[in-house]
């Protein structure tokens, strides 16, 4: 070989190099199954006792009957019982309340139980919790200081007038404060408070503007909020700060950080103006968020996003439906929405991203696909 072509050689090996050692983390998508047919999509995920739970409206996935609600172990889905019937489950919170799982919504009935919107699922059959939030919708689910929390556009609970949130003590219902003049949209757990988002702007007479905080014996705001009229969708929380996600134009287009001390946009941008993110979700020092969104920061994000503390960065070459739901699994993402899907896979109301080491943050921002599908 000539020397001339020696050193070419040398100087792309020596590129190459470089330009593979500046790699962080690549994403693989991947269908869950066959998905949930038709359009119903998934309208809640999460997780507990190793396992995730899918919620929507449908009558089957992944060839499994089940109404309305599902549990996923990694390698199959299972029906819970007889599911929900008529109506629609909007929140789950499979956590670990008393080691079972709950799930609310719009619903009337679960199982051959009368539930009225909130459903206790012990492993083996349905039941009501306290006779349930009569009249109500529940969006958002937590457990605080023992308390299983309900927030949503909730009226009635243990037969007293409630104002969109309430806690289950395992004897009775009760309101949380005075509770919000409109509807609970989120809720989250961090550094022992209980946060709350939504489209609210009022906790009794204080002004909160769509974020609050409870400290276990008082609602505070958390300066200004993001401003009246708003919509904030989702709430997340990672290290010591709180993230929110919805429609809000300060301090950040759509989507902003709290400190403890002052709000905080992420990015120099934010959303554009009329996308709409539905859920955000924290993992490995990254936020997610997703929703109707077609540009983050100028960067085209096809309905996912991913903020790493500096930049954003699309999730996907193509979503073509609304992301409503997000939920960490083991160490994938699940993403529930109104897809068919995503990065050119078939997926179907579901799908699950792995991560891999290798590939440029910007791979996907850039359309990058990988030949042969490492898959």
């Amino acid at each position: 070989m000539p020397f001339s072509s020696r050193i070419n050689a040398i100087t792309i090996l020596a590129i190459l190099f470089i330009s593979i050692s500046e790699v962080s983390t690549g994403q693989i998508w991947t269908a869950v199954g066959t998905g949930i047919p038709g359009t119903g999509g998934a309208s809640c995920l999460d997780t507990a006792v190793g396992k995730l739970y899918v919620g929507g409206f449908f009558d089957e996935i992944d060839n499994v009957n089940a109404a309305q609600i599902a549990s996923w172990n990694d390698t199959s889905f299972s029906a819970l019982g007889s599911g929900i019937g008529s109506g629609q489950i909007q929140a789950c919170a499979a956590v670990s309340y008393n080691g079972q799982t709950i799930v609310g919504g719009n619903f009337d009935s679960a199982g051959n139980s009368l539930v009225n919107g909130i459903a206790r699922w012990d492993g083996t059959a349905w039941h009501s919790i306290g006779g349930g939030l009569p009249a109500s919708v529940v969006f958002a689910l937590a457990v605080y200081n023992g308390d299983l929390i309900a927030g949503g556009n909730i009226t009635t609970a243990s037969g007293q007038s409630v104002n969109n949130i309430v806690r289950w003590n395992g004897v009775s219902w009760s309101a949380i404060g005075n509770g919000f003049n409109n509807t609970v949209y989120g809720l989250v757990v961090q550094g022992g408070n209980l946060y709350a988002c939504g489209n609210f702007s009022l906790e009794g007479t204080l002004l909160v503007n769509g974020v609050a905080k409870w400290n276990g014996s008082s609602w505070s705001s958390m300066g200004p909020g993001v401003g009246q009229g708003t919509h904030v969708m989702g709430i997340t929380a990672m290290d010591t700060s709180i993230y929110v996600a919805g429609e809000f134009v300060t301090p950040g287009q759509g989507i902003a950080r709290w400190d403890g001390l002052h709000w905080h946009a992420l990015g120099a941008i934010g959303l554009r103006s009329g996308d709409v993110p539905y859920c955000i979700a924290a993992y490995k020092s990254n936020i997610y968020i997703g929703g109707s969104i077609d540009m983050v920061d100028s960067v085209p994000v096809g309905n996912l996003a991913r903020w790493d503390g500096t930049r954003w960065y699309s999730m996907a070459s193509a979503i073509n439906g609304w992301v409503l739901y997000m939920a960490i699994y083991g160490s994938s993402l699940y993403i529930g929405g109104s897809f068919t899907v995503v990065d050119g896979i078939n997926a179907s109301g579901i799908a699950r991203c792995d991560w891999i080491t290798g590939i440029p943050d910007n791979s996907v921002s850039k359309n990058l696909s990988i030949f042969p599908n490492p898959t």
